[in-house]
């Protein structure tokens, strides 16, 4: 949700106009928004941490002399599509 948004429900909720079932509609769309929001988060939050574990594991890997350390990292970039053209 925008800033500008925010603006306007705040507008909204001030105006003495607005009724208590307008207030319930708008409250079922903040709810709706949170959830899309934490979910959204949830995501990213599991890829960063996969990327991040794929690094540290890469980083790990040429310490030990593996012939290719960065395979973790080329793992990860390739399920995303993320990978560069040859």
């Amino acid at each position: 949700m925008t800033r500008s948004e925010f603006d306007d429900i705040r507008a909204f909720l001030a105006d003495p106009a607005t009724h208590a079932g307008d207030l319930l509609d708008v409250a079922r769309d903040l709810v709706d928004d949170l959830e899309r929001a934490r979910m959204r988060e949830a995501w990213l939050r599991t890829h960063y941490l996969r990327l991040l574990t794929a690094a540290r594991a890469s980083v790990a890997a040429e310490y030990a002399g593996a012939p290719d350390p960065l395979a973790f990292v080329r793992h990860e970039l390739d399920e995303h599509g993320q990978l560069p053209r040859d």
